[in-house]
């Protein structure tokens, strides 16, 4: 029996597995109670403060878009997993209980027809590791040339003030030169 192996990353993950970016976690079965004629559930920021007593970073405005953000969704995911409170564990419950269930955003939630699908679609694209990495290499690499072309530009800008020093140089010793012989 033969095994093809996929590349993977530094953080052994495969490269060409589509996750939502920026990196996004999902966090179903939140706890709601019927106030009323409607189901209310616990605020963000509880949510928020549950997860950094986690050890998680979880941010609402600004996302964590670098591998740092990656290994985070990473450590979120495979938490919720060990618990085994993870996507599959979700989809299989039939009951489900006070318990959270979390996983990172892939493409199969990002396709989803579901409220999930069309907020990872508003608020993110999917990408797989090997493209955020070739992007990354990209910007890396214009920010480079823009700097070697920055570095050049005024290494030119040198050389013509020198040239101007040296001009202004003879000139004023040939000015010096004259006085002295008239004197």
């Amino acid at each position: 029996m033969e095994t093809e192996l996929q590349p993977t990353n530094d953080h052994g993950n495969d490269v060409d597995e589509k996750y939502a970016f920026p990196w996004m976690g999902i966090v179903a079965n939140l706890p709601d109670q019927l106030n009323g004629r409607r189901y209310v559930g616990k605020s963000g920021s509880w949510l928020r403060n549950d997860l950094t007593k986690k050890g998680f970073n979880p941010l609402r405005v600004h996302p964590l878009n670098d591998w740092k953000g990656f290994a985070n969704a990473i450590k979120f995911h495979n938490s919720y997993e060990l618990q085994q409170q993870g996507k599959k564990d979700y989809l299989v419950s039939q009951y489900k209980g006070d318990e959270l269930y979390g996983w990172v955003a892939k493409a199969d939630d990002y396709n989803s027809s579901n409220i999930i699908g069309a907020y990872l679609r508003k608020n993110g694209d999917i990408k797989s590791i090997s493209e955020v990495e070739a992007k990354e290499k990209r910007k890396a690499d214009s920010l480079v040339s823009s700097l070697a072309n920055t570095i050049e530009a005024k290494r030119k800008s040198v050389k013509e003030i020198e040239s101007k020093c040296n001009e202004t140089f003879m000139c004023l010793s040939n000015v010096m030169n004259q006085r002295d012989a008239m004197i």
